[in-house]
């Protein structure tokens, strides 16, 4: 079955952002050793922390949502409703028809045995 391009461009932008995440964190990791060297504690500690919360955000949240869209990319059929995020409420065929259609939407998943 055909990928859509809309799962493809989903995907590079949460490559993108796993990458500049990863690459924040090593910046962050490179700039505390030096500060390190060189007598900077707060600096050191501050840059430390920074390039932790930076691994935090890929493994929990970006990470997660990478998963999420590998799964739906391999298998579309996994998703059971789809509503616009602003307005739950509204249909989203209903969404679609207005002059500024919807960019984001809300992807409920079936529940898979892992």
């Amino acid at each position: 079955m055909p990928v859509p391009e809309s799962y493809n461009s989903f995907l590079r932008r949460l490559k993108r952002g796993c990458f500049i995440f990863w690459a924040l964190s090593l910046v962050f990791t490179a700039v505390a050793g030096r500060a390190l060297l060189g007598g900077y504690f707060g600096w050191s500690a501050t840059c430390l922390l920074l390039g932790i919360v930076c691994q935090l955000t890929i493994t929990l949240h970006v990470g997660k949502r990478y998963d999420t869209a590998m799964k739906v990319r391999q298998n579309p059929r996994i998703v059971y409703w789809v509503h616009w995020t602003k307005n739950p409420d509204l249909p989203l065929a209903a969404a679609m028809r207005l002059p500024w259609p919807p960019k984001s939407l809300t992807l409920h998943l079936r529940a898979a045995p892992k």
